[in-house]
């Protein structure tokens, strides 16, 4: 009664028996938790004190000697016990199941047989006690799908990882890639049975010292040692093909490992440890398996830090629109200018645009920064035609996360209604990146600006590695040359790429912008190759608004 699980009170049953009928041979309890009490095919060994008899979860008949199936046969059909030389075999039937104890070269005849029938009714109630608390540990710790331990027994497994000795070395998150498409595809029953077949095959082909959990719907926790969890033995049970139902699916794993784990840290926190290392191994192009390092739990907290700043300085009005110029390269005029995010860093300059910008995509407040980004261009666009500078455009940067929200067209156009803003007035730009993580949804979300008047412009062009056919099937009205292609004009290269862009954009009646120009020469290279507009250092730096104005009015002071 005093066991704390079943597993324990069965051991302590078989022992506490031998040595109570002074046995001196094994003893073997078998479980039947049919509730059929005759059912003799539901038979099954529990627990055993010798090895020879140890197969747990298999069928007495199969293990058992056989003048001694014969007798257990008789004792389960008539519910009784019985003895069979030397041996003793207890029948115990309870409300919730029934067993029986086997102990061999026993002294049966030195305990009364009502003593014995005494002694197995206490046992059928302990039996039944001990059985409900395994059925409250079952929902508690197990995953009813994969009948593996579950993430509250992970957890609480780490929490006491130093017990484990070498069996804790290593510590392991394995995610199932792509597991919500076949979901998706072939429905949640298959996607079921492949959780069960990952969880099979991760226990078959797994050194015994490593045990296997379900934490999360699609991921598996491992702790062993670090002979059996190395990254290589993992990823290698994900070579073959699993079974989902009727079909069979090649599957890959990302794996995140922690290594000789602190013993004195919570278990919750070597699983975020352990999941950071996960996150880097998703993010890997090139391996499935990465290893935790204490310094990526210090760029983990950076990044944390970052992202809390980032929102916090734009809802507190911190944030910065700056504005690029750009030039009608035949006309030598100012023709509208590109708006730049920028982020005070507190002591006089700036955060890189490369660091926060995809930590505010990750967050999704890219999309209220890009609305509040596209107000402030279209007040710049009201601010200069006040001033006498009409027709002159902002260009608007958009990210894909904006493309997502389902009312990015109506959030844009809804701003420059509200500023009465002419939609020829604000270009917005995309890079092939964009275009290539979802083209539908791009396409259709620029069809319908286009159709409302507004301009759409490639930036970074042939830096994405895009397929050409999107480019043509694009409702787009300008490309972007990279600067990357700009650059070494006049330094040693040759131009050849930025010439094919350039040809590429005049082919498909589009209008090219070559951004970066820093020189004379890189200038008057891409006017002679046709290219309409620039954009670069060469006429302007970014600036702040009240600079851009300054700057229009000396630009047309000088050149008109």
């Amino acid at each position: 009664m005093a066991q704390k699980n079943f597993a324990s009170f069965v051991r302590c049953l078989v022992h506490n028996s031998l040595e109570l009928f002074k046995s001196g041979g094994p003893g073997v309890f078998l479980l039947n938790q049919s509730k059929l009490v005759s059912d003799r095919s539901s038979y099954k060994i529990e627990y055993s004190t010798e090895e020879m008899y140890a197969f747990k979860g298999r069928l007495y008949e199969e293990v058992l000697p056989q003048e001694i199936v014969i007798k257990l046969k008789q004792a389960i059909l008539s519910e009784s016990s019985f003895t069979v030389g030397n041996d003793l075999i207890l029948f115990i039937p309870s409300k919730s199941c029934s067993g029986v104890l086997i102990l061999f070269d026993a002294y049966p005849n030195i305990v009364r047989p009502e003593l014995i029938q005494s002694f197995t009714s206490n046992i059928a109630s302990d039996l039944d006690n001990s059985l409900l608390l395994k059925q409250v540990s079952d929902i508690a710790y197990l995953d009813g799908l994969t009948n593996l331990p579950n993430r509250t027994k992970f957890i609480e497994t780490l929490d006491k990882i130093g017990d484990l000795g070498p069996c804790g070395e290593v510590v392991a998150l394995v995610d199932i890639e792509h597991f919500s498409d076949i979901n998706d595809g072939l429905g949640q029953d298959s996607g079921n049975y492949l959780l069960q077949s990952v969880a099979e095959r991760l226990c078959s082909q797994l050194d015994k010292n490593v045990t296997v959990y379900r934490v999360a719907a699609d991921v598996f926790g491992l702790i062993g040692s670090s002979n059996s969890l190395e990254s290589e033995k993992i990823l290698a049970s994900f070579d073959l093909p699993l079974k989902a139902g009727e079909h069979l699916i090649p599957i890959n794993a990302r794996v995140g490992i922690t290594k000789n784990p602190d013993r004195k840290i919570s278990g919750l926190a070597i699983i975020k440890q352990t999941n950071i290392a996960l996150n880097r191994a998703k993010k890997d192009v090139q391996n499935r398996a990465n290893y935790y390092a204490a310094e990526m739990e210090d760029e983990t907290a950076w990044r944390l830090e970052m992202i809390r700043k980032l929102t916090d300085d734009f809802y507190d009005q911190k944030l910065q629109v700056w504005y690029q110029p750009q030039l009608d390269l035949q006309k030598n005029k100012i023709i509208g200018a590109e708006a730049l995010l920028r982020w005070p860093n507190g002591t006089g300059g700036f955060h890189s645009p490369l660091t926060f910008i995809p930590l505010a995509e990750y967050t999704g407040l890219i999309v209220d920064i890009g609305s509040w980004v596209l107000e402030q261009a279209c007040i710049q666009v009201n601010r200069m035609t006040e001033q006498g500078f009409k027709d002159h455009r902002i260009a608007v940067n958009v990210s894909m996360p904006q493309f997502k929200n389902t009312m990015f067209v109506e959030t844009v156009a809804s701003v420059t209604q509200k500023y009465h803003v002419d939609p020829k007035n604000i270009e917005l730009e995309i890079t092939e990146s964009v275009v290539m993580d979802d083209t539908t949804v791009v396409i259709t979300a620029l069809e319908k600006l286009r159709q409302l008047g507004y301009t759409v412009a490639i930036d970074d062009f042939g830096t994405g590695f895009s397929s050409l056919s999107y480019l043509h099937k694009l409702p787009i009205n300008r490309l972007k040359v990279d600067r990357e292609f700009i650059k070494d004009i006049g330094f040693g290269g040759d131009g050849i790429l930025a010439e094919s862009i350039i040809n590429l954009g005049q082919k498909l009646g589009l209008e090219v912008i070559a951004e970066g120009i820093e020189t004379e020469e890189q200038q008057e290279f891409v006017k002679r190759l046709g290219c309409h507009e620039s954009q670069g250092y060469y006429h302007a730096k970014p600036m702040p608004a009240d600079e851009l104005e300054v700057f229009l009015r000396e630009f047309n002071s000088k050149h008109n």
